[in-house]
């Protein structure tokens, strides 16, 4: 306080000037700081403001209507003089002061508003948002269409005092601060003053929530590229492999058919081809015992040759004809409880007669109370003869083969073994592919179509085990025969 008039003294309760300007203030709310600074930065120069509060001097509070004229002081100081007058009409109204004060202190904004969008006053929350709303000369904050952003709301909110109802709704707003977004309410009411009809504004500032929800929907309209943009990479990749898909199934097919014509193809050409290889071998074992005399002994050598040629292709006839069988599922099993060591000695004496040329021996190691064990004994005497010729083509003279066999709770498994040249550890998935060869330099000159441990691998999972072969370079060469346990008979 700088300086008051006598009837200032008397309303504050001060005994002299020298009191009065000593009176502390500093108890006062924020809002009257904020209040005064708006007066002075909002009311253009020769003109007022004027608001209705209730002050607290010696006495009692007591609700006043406020004229506030800027004005400087001193050295170029902003001041405002403040001029008293009593509030007319709500003297003794306690439930009116007491409203009067709470929308003097709400955030809400709230605003009465003439019928022709002429703003006739408004709470300190308004007057900090918006300015004075006291007519200027460039009548920048006295209308409701200057505070509204979008014009075309204006009629809306006007129509409201003609009973159409009411205003509610989120817009934009031109404020002292710059445009922010305030949610509005506009109600039909009546002036205190002279009972016209006037529309009450409250607003609320939501700019913060409206920020908040315009970057949340930015995030989702980016989250939503996103997701449309990997959803259609997946699309596209899901076709592309959909299409890989169809051209392998496309190509498994075309493969089956390939495979299903090579087995019709070999299985005839077989037949076609064992029926003049029997005459051949009939043939020549009549010259060979000279049943119709004898003969030269350079023709004898002549019908040997015939016959041993005549019996290796045979068998690679027939081993091409097991294959086909194999691979295109035809080849059943006739099972029955067999003694396993009648099967060895039989496949033993068949391949001891070639062995005895290289005077390799078979050694046999089957234990007595080895049980007996259901499967197919023809196609297991194959199995047995293809791995134990197998192993003495590749034998060196001398050389000993080992058959042998135990039981466990893994099932029974037949062991074939012989001290050789070995295999390479990558050359056995070779050797163990139908038509190839581990292509060594001993294999390289032994006949055979790389059928024999091929045809065996599949028979043995035909009878549900598996043929595994291991090898040292050197050392030699173990084929494991390994079956079941349900193939036991106990």
């Amino acid at each position: 306080m700088w300086w008051g008039n006598r009837a200032a003294l008397r309303f504050w309760g001060s005994r002299s000037i020298e009191d009065f300007v000593k009176r502390d203030f500093s108890t006062d709310s924020d809002m009257v700081r904020q209040r005064l600074r708006h007066v002075v930065d909002y009311t253009p120069s020769g003109s007022y403001a004027s608001d209705t509060w209730t002050l607290y001097p010696v006495g009692g509070p007591q609700t006043v209507v406020l004229t506030m004229t800027p004005i400087l002081v001193g050295e170029g100081e902003d001041a405002v003089i403040i001029e008293i007058q009593p509030a007319p009409g709500i003297e003794g109204g306690s439930e009116s002061l007491r409203i009067l004060e709470a929308a003097r202190n709400t955030p809400l904004m709230v605003s009465t508003v003439a019928l022709d969008g002429t703003v006739l006053s408004g709470n300190p929350a308004s007057i900090d948002t918006y300015g004075s709303h006291q007519p200027s000369t460039d009548d920048s904050v006295s209308r409701l269409a200057d505070r509204v952003a979008d014009p075309s709301i204006v009629p809306a909110m006007l129509a409201v005092g003609q009973d159409q109802g009411a205003f509610s709704r989120d817009i934009e707003v031109r404020t002292a601060r710059g445009v922010r977004w305030h949610h509005v309410n506009v109600r039909r009411g009546r002036d205190p003053l002279n009972g016209e009809p006037v529309l009450v504004v409250t607003e609320e500032d939501i700019t913060t929530r409206v920020s908040a929800s315009q970057q949340l929907s930015q995030l989702n309209r980016i989250l939503e590229e996103r997701v449309r943009r990997r959803t259609a990479e997946l699309e596209e990749k899901s076709q592309r492999l959909r299409a890989m898909m169809t051209e392998a199934q496309e190509a498994r097919r075309h493969a089956e058919e390939a495979t299903r014509a090579k087995s019709s193809f070999l299985a005839n050409m077989s037949h076609e081809l064992r029926t003049p290889l029997n005459a051949v071998l009939g043939f020549s074992e009549v010259m060979i015992e000279e049943m119709f005399g004898d003969l030269p002994p350079r023709y004898r050598e002549y019908a040997d040759n015939i016959h041993n040629s005549a019996t290796h292709l045979l068998k690679l006839i027939n081993d091409l004809l097991d294959l086909s069988k194999i691979e295109a599922g035809k080849i059943g099993l006739e099972e029955t409880e067999s003694v396993l060591e009648d099967i060895v000695k039989d496949a033993v004496r068949y391949v001891r007669a070639n062995l005895d040329k290289k005077l390799c021996a078979i050694v046999i190691k089957i234990p007595e109370s080895m049980p007996k064990v259901r499967l197919d004994p023809l196609r297991f005497r194959q199995v047995l003869l293809n791995v134990l010729s197998n192993a003495g083509k590749f034998s060196h003279e001398g050389a000993q083969i080992v058959v042998s066999a135990e039981v466990s709770a893994a099932g029974c498994c037949i062991q074939v073994s012989d001290n050789g040249p070995g295999i390479p550890t990558e050359k056995i998935p070779t050797v163990l592919k139908a038509y190839e060869r581990g292509d060594t330099g001993l294999s390289l000159n032994q006949e055979g179509a790389g059928l024999g441990l091929p045809i065996a691998k599949a028979l043995m999972e035909q009878h549900g085990g598996r043929l595994d072969l291991s090898s040292v370079v050197g050392e030699g060469t173990t084929v494991r025969l390994n079956l079941p346990p349900k193939r036991l008979v106990v």
